[in-house]
């Protein structure tokens, strides 16, 4: 079964379109970070939390720039505190939420930086950031208590961005990674002995439009990334 994801811009209707997604089946929900043009990401992810019960949120993607990392690390302690087991957080170097305002997204080398020390005050750790050393310090009760695991995604559409989701250990969030192991659960589901033809010939047709359509959906993306790395 083919999982799928909604993306939404905030704003004060966010909330009950992700509350619609869930009901129509979307595993997750993920929310524009661009505060010149849409209202705050987090307000609107904690405002979805309280109409929903199963579907994933977060932002998607983060632009590290925008926030003291502190900042970032104390906004997921409350929405996995909210919505446990359901908060993750997309990060990139910041295209729209940079450029608007009049900004080249953030070097990789800053993402990289970023991402490391933001799991690490998630686990409860001390780091060094902006010159000082610093720790989540939240009272049992205000934030979710650490260590705070939650998935980190690295938005990296480049070689730059893909070469940092690697050495941060995401890389095998990566698409090709989603569709080689949806191939591979795919083809270990055997089909029963004793179905009927019919219906068995109907199952195989199935399973190949599906393969087809990821096929055409892979090409575009392929096409897509090296038109934008040259």
């Amino acid at each position: 079964m083919i999982e799928l994801s909604a993306a939404f811009p905030p704003g004060p209707a966010t909330p009950d379109h992700i509350a619609l997604a869930e009901a129509l089946g979307f595993k997750r929900a993920w929310v524009y970070d661009s505060p010149a043009l849409y209202s705050d990401v987090w307000v609107t992810l904690a405002r979805a939390a309280d109409r929903t019960e199963r579907i994933g949120l977060g932002p998607g993607v983060l632009v590290p720039s925008l926030r003291h990392v502190m900042t970032t690390a104390a906004a997921i302690a409350g929405l996995e505190a909210i919505a446990p087991g359901r908060t993750v957080v997309g990060i990139g170097s910041g295209f729209t939420g940079r450029m608007t305002l009049g900004k080249r997204p953030n070097r990789w080398a800053y993402v990289a930086d970023y991402v490391r020390a933001l799991r690490g005050l998630l686990r409860g750790e001390e780091v060094e950031w902006d010159g000082a050393v610093i720790k989540m310090i939240h009272p049992q009760g205000f934030a979710a208590d650490r260590p705070i695991e939650v998935p980190i995604l690295v938005g990296g559409e480049g070689p730059k961005g893909v070469e940092v989701a690697r050495e941060l250990g995401v890389n095998d969030t990566t698409l090709g990674f989603w569709v080689k192991d949806y191939r591979k659960k795919l083809s270990s589901q055997p089909l029963p002995a004793d179905m009927p033809d019919a219906e068995r010939l109907r199952e195989l047709e199935r399973r190949n439009r599906e393969l087809e359509m990821e096929n055409a959906f892979l090409k575009k993306a392929a096409a897509y990334f090296a038109r934008e790395q040259r």
